[in-house]
């Protein structure tokens, strides 16, 4: 518990490579906790989601997508989303069929269970909406639905980032119209959930490069801090950097960032 309350901290501080770091420490302590307790559950599920959740955070897609979980079938039986919890990080790493194969199973086991409001899988929810909007599926609207729908409020604070980040992400595959600088200031405004924040951020600095606005070179300046927390973001923003300078070599800088974390 005092390991989770650390990262909470450090990763609301903006320092989401410490916060990663401090997620993983927690997983070996987890052979120690006796699984005939009853809280024994709720602190091995919470520590392979955080784990996850902060991996995301710092771009480590190949931390996120590991599987330390491999052997806690009784609390899997117990916590059935817990593979939830890697569909934005398979849809980072381009592995969409696989994040919308647990997006469904996870969908179905949520209606099984009387769709309880469940804020932490609202994100993923969105992820696999991001997925089908990629792929321009008409599935993206109904996957955006139900990230609303498991989040339980309207506008919930949980999905500002995510859905800034995926919207912005689809605005660039699909090519930026008139609707561009708004959804710029939506990605790059001070966001409440720091593991996708700057996933958004970087999204909207893209966006802004590729809709050739004003303020695009200062959106990548200021974007800066978030890149050397994040290694997918670091990877986004050299890209956007070589859309803006027209430099191939920055392209191929790009890509080299994105192939060597698994993206």
């Amino acid at each position: 518990e005092a390991l989770d309350a650390l990262g909470a901290a450090v990763s609301g501080a903006g320092r989401l490579r410490e916060a990663h770091q401090i997620a993983q420490q927690r997983l070996p302590l987890l052979a120690r906790i006796p699984r005939h307790e009853p809280y024994a559950t709720v602190e091995v599920m919470d520590a392979y989601l955080m784990a996850s959740a902060h991996a995301v955070g710092a771009g480590d897609l190949r931390a996120a997508l590991a599987d330390p979980a491999q052997g806690e079938e009784d609390q899997r039986g117990a916590y059935p989303y817990l593979g939830t919890r890697q569909v934005l990080a398979l849809a980072l790493a381009g592995r969409f069929d696989e994040a919308l194969r647990r997006a469904d199973a996870a969908w179905a086991e949520w209606q099984r269970n009387g769709l309880p409001p469940m804020r932490w899988v609202a994100p993923q929810a969105y992820a696999a909406a991001l997925v089908h909007g990629l792929r321009g599926d008409e599935r993206h609207a109904i996957w955006r639905q139900r990230a609303l729908d498991i989040a339980g409020v309207p506008d919930s604070p949980f999905l500002s980032a995510i859905a800034a980040f995926a919207d912005a992400r689809l605005a660039l595959h699909h090519g930026p119209g008139a609707g561009a600088g708004q959804l710029v200031s939506r990605a790059v405004a001070d966001l409440p959930e720091p593991w996708y924040a700057t996933y958004a951020y970087a999204a909207g600095a893209e966006l802004a490069v590729a809709a050739g606005l004003p303020e695009a070179a200062d959106l990548l300046r200021r974007a800066v801090a978030a890149g050397a927390e994040n290694d997918f973001v670091a990877a986004t923003l050299a890209r956007a950097h070589a859309r803006l300078t027209g430099d191939p070599a920055g392209f191929l800088d790009a890509a080299g960032r994105f192939e060597r974390i698994g993206a």
